[in-house]
């Protein structure tokens, strides 16, 4: 692939329907248009991946509602929910706590003071195991009847997101470097969210946290880790869908994400 390719395929991610602005939420996007390796794309407004949402406001929340999802996976601990959780119920959303990390996993074999982008990706690649099950869950989910539009979601959108978004994007057929792309994104999500929280007068328990010094791994999403992750998959597994396979989704699921996420791409411009 020509660098020009790889900066076309790139460019979907700066699409003006990409991002769902919200004031209290700040990593919100539809994962539509996104091209595939066999000529075809993901539906628009059928997918999102977002940060956490119990902080919208009425507005927000009727905003969130107008684009019709009907089902919202929350990949936070137990933890983090008992801190809030998206108002589901009052939008018609079905809510799956779906904890990608346990409340008995451990960092204390990370060392989050290395290289961001080497601590990001053996984070990434812990999350194949301990989050095995609730991966696999969300999988599961996507192929149900009457599961979409969907959202999942973690607290800042980054690292069980973003891990989420790479299977399911790479299992769709999504050119590598628009995975890739898509992850980095987050990066300035996160500049963003420091900001606001930083100019914020009232604070609760974890806007607070986010105010106290963060390693550089917890506020930035480096093209490479998204890159070594992907590639010990491939190494271990083979592929992204010899991963899945291991976990119980099997070719069945894998077509039935492929039949409904995914149409024919627009004819180009």
């Amino acid at each position: 692939m020509t660098d020009h390719d790889a900066g076309a395929h790139a460019a979907h991610t700066t699409h003006p329907d990409r991002a769902v602005p919200l004031d209290s939420a700040f990593n919100v996007r539809d994962l539509g248009g996104y091209p595939t390796v066999d000529g075809l794309a993901v539906r628009w407004r059928t997918l999102y991946r977002a940060d956490a949402l119990h902080r919208l406001s009425e507005d927000e929340l009727e905003l969130l509602g107008r684009r019709g999802v009907r089902v919202a996976m929350d990949l936070r601990s137990s933890g983090e929910v008992e801190r809030g959780q998206l108002a589901a119920e009052r939008l018609g959303i079905t809510l799956h706590h779906l904890p990608v990390l346990g409340e008995g996993w451990s960092v204390k074999s990370l060392d989050f003071e290395g290289d961001p982008a080497d601590v990001l990706a053996a984070l990434y690649v812990q999350m194949l195991d301990v989050g095995a099950p609730a991966i696999r869950g969300a999988l599961e989910l996507l192929v149900a009847d009457g599961s979409l539009p969907a959202l999942f979601h973690c607290s800042a959108g980054k690292d069980r997101t973003g891990v989420l978004a790479a299977i399911v994007l790479t299992l769709l057929g999504v050119h590598r470097e628009v995975v890739v792309a898509d992850y980095a994104l987050t990066g300035g999500s996160m500049q963003r969210m420091l900001a606001s929280v930083r100019d914020r007068q009232t604070q609760t328990p974890d806007w607070v946290d986010l105010r106290r010094e963060q390693p550089a791994a917890f506020v930035s999403a480096p093209a490479e880790a998204m890159e070594r992750f992907l590639d010990h998959v491939d190494d271990l597994h083979g592929s992204v869908a010899g991963y899945v396979a291991t976990i119980g989704a099997d070719d069945e699921i894998v077509d039935e994400l492929r039949s409904r996420l995914l149409e024919p791409a627009p004819p180009p411009r």
